[in-house]
């Protein structure tokens, strides 16, 4: 091949790489406006014909359909939580605790209430509502623990406080001699301070407890009382029954309204067989037929004896 030969061929190669760049360049061009154009089409045939969202858009737009369902489900359910939660505050707080002349219950909801102004979205709006239902139901569990514990002291109150006379209540079997207060003393003659109420009946008169507690004394009284028992009802309650023939129950024993604890007799300083019935309440004596109705059923008096037996 002669030189001139040799430099047209090398001429048409560097013609043929030249023109094979500018070609992949044109082509790239190319691509990048088809690109473009099929990109303007579609949302230019979006906008007139609704040809619908993107397949990942179309999934996403699904889950979300499905989580808003289940949201909205929740909040169906906490619409029904709420309002039964509020009829049992309302009557927490206007019946149960109004009964006991408890003070109503102090709800401090002002962090939730901040919270809310910070809280964007359905599913914050949802966990937020959670939230307080659950602060809501725990204030409300301690006030109903607490009435339901003042109500029990209540019970126990009811039981142990004096109530009921000392001796069966048959008007033909006794009678009420010296009552509370200042009197002149039967064996000494001067005016003192009569601190119980006497009840006379005949020698072995069965006399029971008037309140439930706790034997604080039983046996001898040097100091006039003769025969005695003390007990001890709590809540600031004590009882003394004196001048018994026997007693029937030892000190530290538990007894019921309506147990038998002794007879009536005439020990100690006495002139005739009587019961002295005393009722202190915080170690101050009161009037022992404050406590009592000396009247009441005899019926209703035998139903308390059969229950305490």
């Amino acid at each position: 091949m002669s030189k001139t030969d040799r430099k047209i061929k090398d001429h048409l190669k560097g013609e043929f790489k030249r023109f094979s760049r500018r070609g992949l360049a044109l082509r790239s061009v190319a691509v990048i406006l088809a690109s473009f154009a099929l990109a303007f089409a579609y949302l230019f045939a979006s906008s007139v014909y609704d040809l619908g969202p993107l397949p990942k858009t179309a999934l996403l737009r699904k889950t979300n359909m499905g989580l808003r369902s289940r949201i909205e489900m929740l909040n169906y359910r906490l619409n029904r939580y709420e309002a039964v939660l509020s009829v049992i505050e309302n009557r927490d707080a206007s019946v149960y605790r109004s009964m006991f002349g408890l003070d109503a219950v102090n709800e401090d909801f002002s962090a939730l209430a901040q919270k809310k102004g910070e809280t964007a979205g359905i599913c914050g709006e949802t966990m937020l509502r959670m939230d307080s239902l659950s602060r809501r139901m725990v204030w409300r569990s301690r006030s109903l623990d607490e009435v339901s514990a003042y109500a029990k002291r209540m019970g126990d109150l009811a039981t142990s406080v004096p109530a009921i006379p000392p001796v069966y209540p048959d008007p033909d079997a006794f009678k009420l001699s010296s009552r509370f207060g200042y009197r002149r003393d039967p064996v000494f003659g001067d005016v003192r301070m009569h601190r119980g109420q006497d009840i006379s009946a005949r020698k072995g008169t069965a006399i029971y407890a008037t309140g439930d507690g706790v034997v604080q004394d039983a046996g001898y009284n040097f100091g006039g009382y003769g025969n005695v028992v003390k007990i001890n009802h709590g809540y600031g309650y004590l009882t003394l029954y004196g001048h018994l023939s026997k007693v029937l129950v030892h000190k530290g024993q538990k007894v019921s309204k309506g147990d038998r604890i002794g007879l009536m007799g005439s020990t100690g300083k006495s002139t005739g067989s009587h019961l002295h019935y005393e009722v202190h309440y915080k170690d101050v004596p009161q009037n022992p037929m404050n406590y009592m109705d000396i009247s009441m059923n005899t019926e209703e008096y035998r139903k308390i004896l059969d229950a305490a037996r």
